[in-house]
């Protein structure tokens, strides 16, 4: 296979070959000598031949006349290039030949394609309907899973077929090398799908099993930004119908096997119970998920007993999130983020370290630090409180106290001094 160093070189020189029209441009002579160094970098002779074949194509002079077996020919050097690890380069390519490509049946374009993407540009430009596409792919066809249909099935597919390559995701069947795996491709689709339609279906359609539903949760503890990000899309799907006994058993098994010995984990751990607790909260008008917050509750519980009374100040725990809510207290405070606030308060009397009370409250409020003591970097009146005065934009700074940001908005700039 080919580095992906060797495919960034060799698609960048080609994008800056392809922008190149003139064809006595001095440009043309760089760009074919950079290429030659790229080429020369490669041993294998299809490779090789493939490389020459693709870099003729985009040289080749614009007033060049396409041949009827020229989108066939093209498929084939797309597909030659893919295989071998040229995936940026033949996607590039593919959208960049998709006109050309209009009459090319769906699911050759779904065998061939090095990317959803490419799948979605050629569609786009073509004025293809996603359902000839999703229609283009038999029921059940597991063929389509070792191609880049897969993908674009994840992502913009429905029914029958989007399920049957969510199986196959979750089963861990290998993959060529040039895709991303299952799982790995599974993930992305998840962080794609804003609506969570693809959490919807396994959690309540029949076809999938709890088994299914475990290894979801346990390709989503892979990666700590989905993970928080479904903590904001989970409530949604939660409270749009039954609370089943799957729906709780996902949770546990989300937040099953996060080490809580681990500062930063044990951290990001009940951040994301708060945010879970906090949303169904929020969207339960009527107290119909209260099996949801009983599950959550009996979590915090565990977390709670994970952490020694030393470090409790480190790591915020809801107590019985849920219980007693009165409503709203104040104008911008909810009741969940109120009894935290007041928990903290009471907490600060007996801690030997009030100000890791106070920050963990804030950061399970939502809040997140403005730099770190002792960081340097360069000053941003935005951001940075100038504590002796005369610092101006671009000066090396050393951060004394960090600040607070909520939602990417600055409420306490960080102090910070002129770095000696």
């Amino acid at each position: 296979m080919i580095s992906s160093s060797i495919d960034k070189a060799f698609c960048k020189n080609l994008k800056a070959l392809s922008k190149v029209k003139d064809d006595d441009d001095p440009k043309r002579a760089k760009l074919r000598t950079d290429y030659l160094k790229q080429r020369g970098r490669v041993h294998d002779v299809a490779t090789g031949k493939a490389m020459e074949q693709i870099h003729f194509r985009v040289a080749k002079p614009y007033n060049t006349e396409i041949s009827d077996s020229e989108p066939n020919e093209t498929l084939k050097l797309i597909n030659e290039l893919k295989t071998v690890g040229f995936v940026e380069t033949s996607s590039w390519f593919f959208c960049e030949q998709a006109i050309m490509l209009a009459n090319i049946k769906p699911k050759e374009i779904i065998l061939a394609a090095p990317s959803w993407s490419a799948i979605e540009v050629w569609r786009k430009k073509n004025g293809i309907s996603t359902k000839s596409i999703e229609e283009s792919v038999p029921e059940f066809d597991e063929a389509c899973y070792t191609t880049a249909g897969a993908d674009w099935l994840l992502i913009f597919g429905k029914g029958i077929r989007r399920q049957k390559m969510i199986e196959l995701c979750l089963s861990t069947s290998k993959r060529p090398n040039w895709l991303e795996q299952g799982p790995d491709s599974l993930l992305k689709s998840i962080q794609k799908d804003k609506k969570g339609e693809n959490i919807r279906q396994i959690l309540e359609e029949d076809a999938f099993s709890n088994l299914h539903v475990k290894e979801l949760a346990a390709v989503i503890r892979r990666n700590p930004i989905v993970f928080q990000q479904l903590t904001e899309t989970l409530p949604k799907i939660f409270c749009a119908g039954d609370a089943t006994s799957r729906k709780c058993e996902f949770i546990r098994d989300l937040f099953t096997g996060v080490s809580l010995k681990d500062e930063s984990d044990r951290r990001q751990h009940s951040i994301a119970l708060v945010r879970l607790g906090s949303g169904i909260l929020t969207l339960d008008k009527k107290d119909n998920y209260s099996r949801y917050m009983e599950c959550i509750n009996a979590l915090a519980g565990e977390v709670k007993e994970a952490v020694r009374e030393e470090d409790q100040e480190e790591t915020w725990i809801l107590n019985k999130v849920g219980e007693e809510a009165e409503g709203l207290t104040g104008q911008h405070l909810s009741i969940t983020g109120a009894r935290q606030l007041a928990s903290a308060l009471l907490k600060i009397k007996e801690s030997k370290n009030p100000e890791a009370t106070i920050a963990a409250a804030s950061r399970n409020l939502g809040m997140s630090n403005v730099g770190k003591a002792g960081e340097i970097t360069t000053f941003n009146p935005t951001q940075h409180e100038d504590l002796d005065g005369g610092l101006i934009r671009s000066d090396q700074i050393q951060i004394v106290e960090p600040g607070w940001e909520f939602d990417k908005l600055v409420i306490i700039r960080a102090k910070v001094r002129k770095d000696s």
